[in-house]
């Protein structure tokens, strides 16, 4: 079995739907060009920094270990010496969107309210 040369062929991981999804839409398109060998810490803080104008940061955290993971599969399989992903910082990305929670004082009104009596 030939072995890859790029750490894009590494990332899919079956069953793992939403690292495939993150890996399909911002990894492989962001950075997959890159042969592994050739990949550099300034590559991936590059990309990360463009992926924050974008991204909330919790989906910048999981993008990038989803890179930190493929690489250090690379790794085992002695395609690289070290894994520059893990030398970069996750940058922080913008506000996520805003919780459906109720607040303490909704969740009170809604209990106070004569239709939360229960039926039974």
């Amino acid at each position: 079995m030939a072995r890859t040369s790029s750490y894009a062929e590494l990332i899919i991981v079956p069953g793992i739907t939403k690292l495939r999804i993150l890996a399909e839409t911002h990894v492989i398109p962001g950075l997959g060009k890159i042969k592994l060998q050739h990949l550099r810490a300034d590559h991936v803080d590059e990309w990360l920094d463009q992926l924050a104008s974008k991204l909330a940061s919790t989906t910048l955290r999981e993008i990038h270990s989803v890179l930190k993971r493929a690489i250090r599969q690379a790794q085992a399989r002695d395609m690289v010496l070290r894994n520059v992903a893990e030398l970069v910082t996750t940058p922080t990305g913008t506000d996520g969107r805003p919780s459906k929670a109720l607040t303490q004082q909704q969740a009170q009104a809604v209990l106070k309210s004569p239709n939360s009596t229960p039926t039974w």
